[in-house]
């Protein structure tokens, strides 16, 4: 219905306009700006645009976001061992009387505070292995709401969840900080 109205217009009532996509390189050495001056100066152009102000702006966002999240899990690191420091010391409580006995027969302090430590370090591992599957499943669910957008976005790329090697080093942080805190606990209270 509205072919009508098109074929009424004659000539394209839009500007030409070419979009060009600089390689990553170019920016660094200078390239980009030398090649936004010179098109800039060619007849025939009216406008330039090089959104290196926005996509300055929106890098600086994303370090802060990175500091943020830097910051964020450092705190959840402490709160995480603090937690399991503190449901060490209630097992530790809860214990008193079969600890003064394993001290009067002359244990050792690394026999007395070795299984505290190793349930903070078993409680740590655990914790961390969930959030891995919380987050797997959360990662399921995203790509399969928006996995062709995605892969739009980035270009191609099909995105992929943690590599095994970074799961695995979450564990091994949350068994260390478990550890941390299951030792700190067992320490101020034998």
């Amino acid at each position: 219905e509205l072919a009508s109205t098109a074929a009424g217009i004659g000539d394209n009532p839009f500007p030409a306009s070419i979009e060009v996509r600089m390689q990553s390189s170019a920016e660094a050495d200078g390239r980009a700006e030398a090649l936004l001056k010179k098109v800039a100066t060619l007849p025939g152009v009216a406008d330039v645009r090089y959104d290196r102000a926005w996509l300055a702006k929106v890098g600086a966002g994303l370090d802060a976001l990175r500091r943020a999240g830097g910051v964020l899990a450092l705190l959840m690191a402490v709160a995480a061992a603090v937690t399991v420091a503190a449901v060490v010391r209630l097992g530790l409580h809860a214990r008193r009387e079969e600890i003064e006995i394993m001290q009067l027969v002359g244990a050792s302090l690394a026999f007395i505070r070795g299984p505290f430590v190793a349930g903070g370090l078993l409680q740590g591992g655990l914790g961390a292995i969930g959030a891995v599957v919380l987050l797997w499943g959360g990662f399921t669910v995203a790509s399969a709401s928006w996995g062709p957008q995605l892969t739009a976005a980035l270009e191609g790329v099909d995105p992929q969840f943690l590599p095994a090697r970074f799961c695995a080093l979450l564990v091994g942080g949350g068994m260390l900080v478990g550890g941390v805190g299951g030792f700190a606990a067992s320490r101020h209270a034998v």
